[in-house]
């Protein structure tokens, strides 16, 4: 059984990159296959339970998950940014029959409701007790020191029979001449457990040395864990210990925690109960000398040879992270823009949208002049990257703005016939056509394709990619032979380029098909939208959701025909490969629900349609707001249906 371990905050990113690589080295093509769904996160996290689990077992450790709580009243919640993670993972857990578990340490109980359930309720607890009577003594006994102790009366009764406070003070009765006891009597008297914890470790930093002290909020500048030579980087040079055996002093006192990832060296951390506490004892300005000497390390890790080959991908947010605390904005934004293109890669779009705006927000005028000077085009790489990001969650004004920046510092680094220049007037003609000015699109787009074919000649993929964007351009202005005119051009040269089982080429097929229905032309479209699906299974094989719209493409066309029988097949092809992949509350179902209620409808059985349409509505109804066009679309199917009023074809959802 494979195990994935996860310290402290549970963030999607952490836990699909530990998921990537396990399904990597085991080989689960599935669980890989899944990764490249175009789904939410929740959405994704359901389908691994679903389907990459069944031949892989699987064990889920989340240490110190009462770092993803809030407090609530008397209780404490899931935290809401932790929710789309790990309420997925409760819902979904039995889906894998065994296959997945799931183990979690928490210092606190928690709920997580969820459609009037307590889903917190399906794991078992397993509480920390207070030993009483037999197995208190058994605990004295394995805690020599205050087994041995004159004042064994006194820890236990500060310990509360609690076997986590006993083992703090154990470390405490073991050089209790070192502390006062009546005044720690006093201090924590009748207060509560935590209180009393942080006080004894509070007493434990006293007195576990100068050299410690000083060493401990040095060592907290690292979030993750980190092997001992980059402590070394950060340790004050005037310390006469050394940073192993300040460390190993950490780890018995429970300070500082020891992991042996497996087949390496171990790896350390600053408990963290105590890590921001201890860091913020630093005044602001010894503390960024520490964040450059972090970076350095880090950059050291992420540029030596032997991890070229496999990015470690947590130490690039470290760099990112050290680099904006160093107040070294480029160098941040040479970091942020791999890692998120790997976010992207996961599909991961909020995440790389926080990730890029938090570096964007540093760039000032003189970072910018700076970078034009020295001719680096990483500022403008940011901007536009998030600027692709914006139009991909669906704001294309704000990316707009974007690809403007980044448009303006491409111009005065490269000047106006770069491809860099044309990938931005790229940019802007695919956001304005998002924001209904085609007209607007068609004039940046053509000034990429200029650039493009100057640069590049007419058989390149640039070329290609940019007439396939004026195809789309055209067809919105209603121009639909100047469209095809380009869509086909773009084709000729994806076929050139990539040969024949490219997923390029199944998209110039889709779009031709889609621009012979626009024509009246569903016959031609079904030639268009065969080829497509025929390629698409050779890249993607059958279980894949761009599967699921080539049959339902197919579908519409048949039903354009006049044949519903033939589009209810594909149709109920389209729905099987989406109920697998998303589960049954997923818009994308609601959508083959309809398109199959509107068939039945168009053959006369008006009961199958209104169950088909029941469901896409109940569906799409707790996705959508009340004037979301899908939703709109499937009340008034299946209001027509109930009503028997048959006028016209019922529109089928693209």
């Amino acid at each position: 059984m494979e195990l994935i371990v996860i310290h402290g905050r549970l963030t999607v990113v952490d836990l699909l990159s530990k998921l990537m690589e396990m399904f990597d080295r085991t080989g689960n093509t599935t669980g890989l296959e899944v990764l490249k769904f175009d789904l939410d996160p929740a959405d994704k996290i359901k389908a691994f339970f679903r389907s990459a689990f069944e031949n892989q077992g699987v064990m889920f450790y989340f240490d110190d998950f009462e770092q993803n709580l809030d407090p609530y009243g008397h209780k404490y919640q899931v935290a809401p940014n932790v929710l789309p993670i790990f309420r997925p993972i409760l819902e979904a857990l039995d889906w894998s029959k065994g296959q997945a578990k799931l183990i979690l340490t928490s210092r606190y109980p928690f709920v997580l409701e969820y459609k009037g359930k307590d889903l917190s309720s399906r794991l078992a607890p397993i509480p920390l007790m207070s030993f009483r009577g037999a197995d208190l003594d058994k605990k004295i006994a394995e805690l020599p020191h205050i087994r041995d102790s004159k004042h064994r009366k006194f820890y236990l009764e500060v310990g509360g029979h609690n076997p986590r406070l006993l083992e703090w003070l154990e470390l405490i009765a073991q050089d209790e001449a070192k502390y006062d006891l009546t005044a720690l009597t006093q201090a924590v008297q009748g207060k509560t457990d935590e209180f009393v914890q942080e006080y004894l470790i509070s007493s434990l930093i006293a007195q576990a040395g100068t050299e410690f002290q000083r060493f401990l909020p040095q060592a907290a500048v690292y979030r993750i864990p980190v092997p001992l030579d980059a402590f070394k980087a950060v340790v004050p040079p005037d310390l006469s210990d050394t940073p192993d055996r300040l460390l190993d002093r950490g780890v018995t006192l429970t300070l500082i925690e020891q992991e042996h990832p497996r087949g390496q060296s171990p790896v350390y951390w600053v408990n963290p109960v105590i890590r921001e506490q201890q860091r913020s004892t630093l005044p602001p300005a010894d503390q960024k000398p520490l964040h450059d000497q972090a970076l350095l390390w880090y950059h050291g890790r992420l540029t030596a040879p032997a991890v070229k080959k496999k990015t470690d991908y947590s130490y690039m947010a470290e760099a990112v992270h050290h680099a904006l605390e160093s107040d070294d904005i480029r160098v941040a934004c040479a970091y942020a823009i791999p890692l998120g293109d790997y976010y992207s890669r996961l599909l991961l779009y909020r995440d790389q949208s926080e990730l890029l705006g938090q570096v964007t927000a540093r760039i000032t005028a003189a970072v910018i002049a700076e970078a034009v000077e020295d001719r680096d085009s990483d500022i403008s790489m940011i901007f536009s990257a998030l600027g692709i990001v914006w139009r991909v969650l669906g704001d294309a004004r704000l990316a707009v703005e974007y690809y403007q920046k980044a448009l303006e510092i491409d111009r005065k680094v490269f000047g106006d016939g770069y491809p860099e220049v044309a990938n931005n007037y790229n940019n802007l003609g695919l956001a304005w056509q998002e924001l209904g000015d085609a007209g607007r699109s068609v004039a940046y787009l053509e000034k990429a394709r200029d650039i493009y074919l100057n640069v590049f000649g007419e058989s390149h993929q640039s070329v290609a990619t940019v007439y396939a964007n004026l195809g789309a351009a055209w067809r919105a202005l209603g121009d639909t032979r100047q469209a095809m005119e380009y869509l086909q051009k773009s084709l000729d040269i994806y076929l050139k380029v990539f040969g024949d089982s490219h997923q390029s080429v199944a998209n110039g097929y889709n779009n031709l098909g889609a621009a012979w229905i626009d024509l009246g032309d569903a016959r031609q479209a079904v030639g268009y939208y065969e080829k497509a699906l025929e390629v698409n299974l050779k890249v993607f094989g059958e279980s894949h959701p761009s599967i699921a719209t080539g049959y339902n493409n197919l579908g519409g066309a048949w039903n354009a025909l006049g044949d519903a029988r033939r589009a209810l097949g594909y149709y109920q092809k389209a729905l099987e490969i989406d109920l697998n992949a998303f589960g049954d509350g997923h818009p994308k179902v609601a959508i083959r629900y309809n398109n199959l209620g509107s068939a039945w409808s168009d053959l006369g059985d008006l009961t199958r349609a209104i169950d088909y349409l029941e469901r896409a509505y109940n569906i799409l109804i707790t996705v959508y707001d009340a004037d979301h066009p899908y939703l709109s679309e499937a009340r008034t199917n299946l209001e027509k249906v109930r009503s028997k009023a048959r006028k016209g074809k019922l529109r089928v959802c693209k």
